[in-house]
């Protein structure tokens, strides 16, 4: 068994390239990143910069099972506190298994420098651990902005070196209405370039349907969020060509307005 987890790992690595494994699979978390309508926790605790001007407190929690393999099941609980200025944010994420696992812990600030753009530090400390071999840890850093150009037009920006690994990527979404948005990316991943699209449409005030795609590294999913009161519950699936479908659930609360 462990053999063969050990496998799994290793093919793993080589099929997502640079892409490190506790990036989630079964969706784009960041997908609300640039945008007005659709930030939330997750899309902040991906690009810093959205704490810049987080109108509430909030908090998540994310989970999927990868592949549908229970061993290499990744969760991720996010929180964000608004601020006078800007918002603070934390994560920490956990994926693996008893012979191998990572933990992610991480704490990011994000700050208004004008009403229409904000830039976002996140620092993080990343423990691998692999039964019989120890333990090692690194320290990354995200450095982000966004300029909201007008109230449909959002562009960022992201750097930061994660595992040892540099990371350079550039972003926009286009809110076509409050809502309903288009988003697209760029990422060149430890030298490794990757594309990604995505949309949000809510169709009614309870209920919206997301889907995205990915050219290089490839993230494929569709599902749909459900929102009552101050909470909302996401259902998505990923789906690889080779590696198969990844089921993620997301559960999100929001501070209500005052």
């Amino acid at each position: 068994m462990r053999l063969l987890l050990l496998a799994a790992i290793t093919f793993l690595h080589g099929s997502l390239r640079a892409q490190t494994l506790w990036s989630p699979t079964g969706r784009h978390t960041g997908l609300g990143s640039y945008s007005n309508n659709f930030q939330n926790v997750f899309s902040t605790a991906y690009q810093p910069a959205g704490l810049a001007n987080i109108p509430l407190s909030s908090a998540g929690v994310y989970t999927e099972r990868r592949f549908m393999l229970k061993e290499l099941a990744l969760y991720i609980l996010d929180a964000a506190f608004h601020t006078a200025k800007g918002g603070i944010g934390t994560s920490l994420i956990q994926t693996g298994n008893k012979y191998w696992h990572q933990q992610l812990l991480a704490l990011a600030y994000g700050k208004q420098l004008s009403k229409n753009l904000g830039i976002g530090l996140h620092f993080n400390y990343t423990i691998t651990s692999t039964q019989g071999m120890g333990s090692e840890g690194s320290v990354g850093f995200r450095l982000g902005g966004i300029w909201h150009t007008n109230k449909q037009l959002h562009i960022g920006c992201l750097l930061a070196k994660e595992q040892n690994k540099s990371i350079i990527g550039a972003g926009l979404g286009f809110e076509a209405s409050k809502d309903c948005l288009v988003t697209a990316e760029i990422i060149n991943w430890a030298n490794y370039f990757q594309a990604k699209l995505g949309f949000i449409y809510r169709v009614a005030s309870a209920l919206a349907i997301l889907a995205g795609g990915g050219a290089g590294t490839q993230q494929n999913f569709a599902g749909f969020n459900i929102y009552w009161n101050a909470w909302t519950i996401g259902f998505t699936s990923g789906f690889h060509t080779t590696l198969g479908i990844t089921p993620s659930i997301a559960l999100s609360w929001q501070q209500a307005a005052k």
